[in-house]
């Protein structure tokens, strides 16, 4: 399974997600016009948001 954290996330978070067997992939500083574009190019099964906006476009790459 891989996951895309794309807001701020405590490192024991991640290496929680990686322990039992998750591909992480964290890019906090990812803007909403550049979030479609990173989805389509890393192909998560999980997308991990606090507060960044996910917009229409996001969805139709992913």
């Amino acid at each position: 399974m891989k996951a895309l954290i794309v807001d701020k996330f405590q490192s024991s978070g991640i290496n929680d997600l990686k322990s039992i067997g998750v591909e992480v992939t964290y890019n906090p500083d990812v803007s909403a016009d550049t979030l479609p574009e990173l989805v389509a190019k890393e192909d998560p099964d999980v997308l991990i948001v606090r507060s960044t906006k996910v917009l229409p476009p996001v969805f139709e790459k992913a």
